[in-house]
């Protein structure tokens, strides 16, 4: 290749020539040829029929039939009439068959007469008329259903009375029931009241000059105080003396303090703890004794209870603010000594 300015013959692939600078211009390559393409020819399909669709029509409703005719029957009334009928021809015919002269020959109503035979045609016909007539007169569902009536009537009374005694029986379960709540709620008022009153501290003697002394030894309800008789009320601490002996050459008393617990079953203890003793005015400590606890119950209204003997406390009232009780304490040698309690609100000590 040559340059078209300078003559300078060139390389085929230089784009400038390299001897003047001008630009050599290229040659579009010529059009490459593809390689022929095979043509084939489309496979034809076998032909398959569609199957025709029918436009959608709407079914058509079958016409209406017409209902067949209904069947008149004949009215009630009408068959009871012919049966009655029929019945009073069958009985006229019955009669004259077992006394054909029956019917012709009896006794005329008005006069006595005997009916000729010209005229039992007629009297057949009157007959059954009669008959005819007499029949309806009887209405056996109108007294079935008055029965009906006074059977439902005589059911519904029972059922009345039934009902009533289910009332009166339900009445009295809850009025059992009352009862008991009633006494529970008396039990716990009872209890309450007790531990208002109920005490652990030290008794003293001067604290027991309500029941001995210039009145004596009280072993009753005093007149005009109130006696408790819920046996619950007997329940917490109490201030003890027992006094054992009373004369002119000895005197002996004691002073402690007792712990009660009355429970539901009826069952009830009494703790004592053994505090102080006097022997013809000489005292005597007694907290180091162990102390000592009587099992027993509340029988009769009296609370009963042994151990180191049998204590029974029979009366416990309340009276100027203060509840006292008076007893009995059977010692283990059979002897049988004084036993009084007392205790006030306010006066409460721990037993510890």
């Amino acid at each position: 290749m040559f340059c078209p300015k300078c003559g300078k013959q060139l390389k085929d692939d230089d784009v400038f020539c390299y001897n003047c600078g001008s630009t050599i211009a290229k040659k579009p390559a010529p059009p490459r040829q593809s390689a022929p393409q095979t043509y084939q020819q489309p496979v034809q399909q076998p032909y398959q029929q569609t199957a025709y669709q029918q436009p959608y029509q709407q079914p058509i409703p079958p016409a209406p039939q017409a209902a067949p005719p209904q069947k008149k029957g004949i009215h009630p009334a009408a068959v009871f009439l012919i049966t009655m009928l029929i019945g009073g021809a069958a009985i006229a015919a019955v009669a004259l068959f077992y006394r054909p002269g029956y019917l012709v020959n009896r006794d005329d109503d008005d006069g006595g007469k005997k009916k000729s035979k010209s005229d039992s045609s007629v009297s057949v016909v009157d007959e059954s008329a009669a008959v005819t007539v007499t029949e309806p007169e009887t209405a056996p569902p109108e007294t079935t259903a008055e029965t009906a009536t006074q059977t439902e009537e005589t059911t519904t009374t029972t059922t009345t009375v039934t009902t009533a005694e289910t009332e009166t029986t339900t009445t009295t379960t809850a009025a059992t029931k009352s009862e008991e709540e009633i006494k529970a709620e008396e039990n716990a008022a009872a209890l309450a009241e007790a531990f208002e009153y109920s005490t652990y501290e030290r008794p003293a003697f001067d604290q027991f000059e309500w029941c001995y002394g210039q009145n004596g030894m009280i072993k009753d309800v005093p007149e005009g105080a109130e006696e408790l008789s819920n046996p619950f009320s007997w329940s917490g601490g109490w201030k003890c003396m027992v006094i054992y002996e009373n004369s002119n050459d000895t005197f002996v008393r004691e002073i402690d303090n007792a712990d009660i617990n009355v429970y539901e079953d009826g069952s009830a203890d009494l703790t004592m703890d053994w505090y102080y003793i006097e022997v013809n005015n000489e005292p005597l400590s007694e907290e180091t004794m162990e102390d000592t606890i009587f099992s027993g119950g509340v029988k009769k209204g009296k609370l009963v209870v042994t151990g180191s003997g049998k204590i029974t406390m029979k009366h416990l009232w309340k009276e100027n603010g203060a509840e006292y009780a008076v007893g009995d304490f059977m010692l283990p040698d059979g002897t049988t000594v004084y036993i009084a309690m007392t205790r006030r609100p306010g006066t409460y000590r721990s037993p510890n």
